[in-house]
């Protein structure tokens, strides 16, 4: 019973030990110059809950961790985190580290375990400041804090809403630096050549100003975007400390599909060469501006899958649009067919080092290889086309001189004919044109005569004039006291003679005072300041006004018997003015502001300018004014008036 019982304690133990040990491959840390990869030595859990390292650390919980048999962890296109198991034991002295060698994650957590309990937490991602990593490298490198000799777990949290797919290797430091050392030679390469390409092409779009140079410029930008978000390299040179930009890593993605569609269409000139795979094509610009939407809401996990699927079949899309091309003849299709076949070949290879069916290479990936070959030969492709648009031109232009040498002797003859013909032709329409343009001017003239400028113009343009409205306009008013008794006095002729000579005289003052002449009835004349656009009418009115005064005093001053004695009235408000009806055309003002001021002149004196309370508040720090009260009215009540006594303040 005793061995029995032994027996039977010695098997609880073992179950009851951490999962950890159950069925995992210790990882042994010795020296070596190559780096190590370590994916297929971790057990893994999905976390769509994504659960803290306590509830990871409960033995039912590591139960649930599975085996991974792949050297290079590749997950898909989710939003779930995943949890890695490593155990280390560590037989060398050396320092090691852990690289996660992708720079689309997110959030990295490593948490070194030691009998049940969290020992050391390491936090990194691209959700954090580039400053934050404790070695500075576009993908994530850890230290391995254990002792020289021991065995320690280690648990790795990861997530990113970006492709899930992340080789993970061990090594010293010197051997990350030297594998760096390569990584960075090659890249430097492939970034200077795509930089090359994109500064000659834009030398020749410079030269020539033909836009296929910068669409294909802007195509070739958006690759090198997107590589060098692949590799991080924006985010450690561009925005270090800005990682919340990290998360629209795939709008770089949505440009180049529609840079991409933009210069295909263009180059192989499908709205004309292929009409229907054109519209169809307008489908891939749709997708573009749907992905870049997209990456500002809450779906970019979809956005992401929705790209990766959108540039696939893009670029096969384009692929039989190349070959439809250059079965209708199009030679340059053949350098464009060769380019996005080797892109789709670059796609093919980065999807199948995803699954692990080539291996994985470290210092590129098969897209930029099939870029940077894409990218010659579309420049090779864009010299062919230029090339025979060249020669298109230059035979053109041959029939074009042979067609030309064939009219001109014929047109020569016709001018010989014609030239006789174009000078009497020539002389009778200039006669005629002397006389239609002074009859022109003479009709000018006469309608400037009768309406405002402004609306001559609108009349002469358009054939009518829409009434406008005019917020502030100063209407002046005048008519002669005991003009019935001067009428008696002097025959017809003489009467009508002298009113003349008076409104001639005022309507020079008129003019002089940027004031708009509108009627006159009988011996009533009537003038309005403000229509024209004049912001001093109200000032400008009542210096006419004085002015007339002083003409009629000067004129009647030697006069025996009725001399002509005028009353004048002004006030200022809003009108309407224009031109009512289609005959006899008549430019006239209607509103309450126009009666006021009628008020104004009958209300007035012989000799006296009389003013409203709204006309004296605007001229009031011009004018003497002299207040005459309320008064009453005509059907307007009582009304504040005020005489101007023609003294100008200083």
């Amino acid at each position: 019973m005793g061995s029995y019982g032994a027996r039977l304690i010695f098997l609880l133990l073992i179950w009851t030990l951490p999962v950890v040990a159950q069925g995992q491959t210790e990882i042994l840390l010795k020296s070596s110059d190559q780096l190590i990869p370590v994916g297929n030595q971790v057990h893994y859990l999905r976390d769509s809950a994504f659960l803290g390292i306590e509830e990871i650390l409960n033995p039912d919980t590591q139960k649930k961790f599975a085996p991974y048999f792949q050297d290079t962890p590749n997950f898909g296109s989710t939003s779930d985190a995943y949890w890695l198991r490593l155990d280390f034991k560590k037989v060398d002295e050396n320092d090691f580290y852990l690289q996660i060698g992708s720079a689309f994650i997110d959030s990295v957590a490593l948490y070194q375990v030691s009998d049940g309990k969290v020992e050391d937490v390491q936090l990194t991602g691209d959700d954090l400041p580039f400053s934050s990593r404790e070695i500075k490298v576009s993908n994530f490198l850890l230290p391995l804090k254990i002792e020289q000799g021991e065995t320690q777990t280690y648990f790795l949290k990861v997530s990113t809403n970006q492709p899930f797919f992340f080789p993970l290797r061990v090594g010293t430091l010197q051997a990350f630096m030297e594998d760096n050392h390569h990584l960075d030679l090659i890249q430097g390469i492939y970034f200077g050549f795509m930089l090359l390409i994109i500064l000659y092409n834009l030398f020749l779009y410079f030269s020539t100003r033909e836009y296929i140079y910068l669409l294909y410029v802007a195509y070739v930008v958006c690759i090198t975007w997107f590589m060098s978000t692949v590799y991080q390299y924006v985010f450690e040179f561009v925005w270090p400390e800005n990682p919340a930009l990290n998360k629209y890593a795939v709008i770089s993605t949505a440009m180049t599909i529609l840079t991409a569609t933009f210069f295909t269409r263009a180059f192989l000139n499908t709205k004309q060469r292929a009409p229907i795979l054109h519209q169809v094509s307008t489908l891939f610009i749709f997708l573009g501006l749907v992905i870049f939407v997209a990456m500002f809401t809450p779906y970019k996990i979809a956005a992401l899958i929705l790209a990766q699927a959108t540039v696939f079949f893009m670029a096969v899309f384009f692929l039989v649009a190349g070959i439809v091309i250059l079965k209708n003849g199009y030679l340059p299709a053949k350098y464009y067919l060769l380019a996005w076949g080797f892109l789709i070949f670059g796609f093919i290879g980065a999807i199948l080092e995803t699954i692990n069916f080539l291996p994985v290479v470290y210092y590129f990936n098969y897209m930029q290889l099939g870029s940077a070959i894409e990218v010659t030969l579309l420049s090779f492709a864009l010299a062919d086309r230029i090339n025979l648009y060249k020669k298109e031109r230059e035979i053109a232009q041959a029939d074009a001189l042979i067609a030309a040498e064939e009219k001109a002797h014929f047109i020569l003859q016709q001018n010989i004919l014609l030239e006789e013909k174009v000078k009497e032709r020539t002389l009778e329409l200039s006669n005629s044109l002397m006389i239609i343009e002074e009859e022109k001017k003479k009709s000018d003239l006469l309608l400037l005569n009768i309406l405002p400028y402004a609306t001559a113009v609108e009349l002469k343009e358009t054939g009518k004039s829409i009434l406008k409205y005019h917020a502030s306009v100063s209407v002046l008013f005048t008519d002669f006291a005991g003009f019935s008794k001067i009428a008696e006095t002097l025959d017809a002729s003489e009467l009508v003679g002298e009113l003349d000579d008076i409104f001639r005289a005022f309507d020079e003052i008129v003019k002089k005072h940027g004031l708009e002449k509108i009627k006159t009835i009988g011996d009533a004349y009537m003038a309005a300041g403000g229509i024209s656009g004049n912001d001093f009418h109200p000032i400008n009115s009542v210096k006419a006004a004085l002015e007339m005064q002083e003409f009629l005093d000067e004129k009647f001053k030697v006069i025996i018997g009725e001399k002509w004695q005028m009353r004048c009235g002004i006030h200022t408000g809003p009108v309407t003015a224009g031109v009512v009806g289609k005959d006899k055309f008549a430019f006239d003002i209607w509103g309450s502001t126009v009666n006021l001021a009628s008020r104004m002149e009958s209300n007035s004196v012989p000799g006296k300018v009389n003013v409203s309370e709204a006309t004296y508040q605007l001229v009031k720090d011009v004018f003497y004014c002299i207040p005459r009260g309320k008064i009453e009215a005509k059907n307007l009540g009582k009304v504040n008036m005020y005489f101007v006594d023609g003294k100008v303040t200083a």
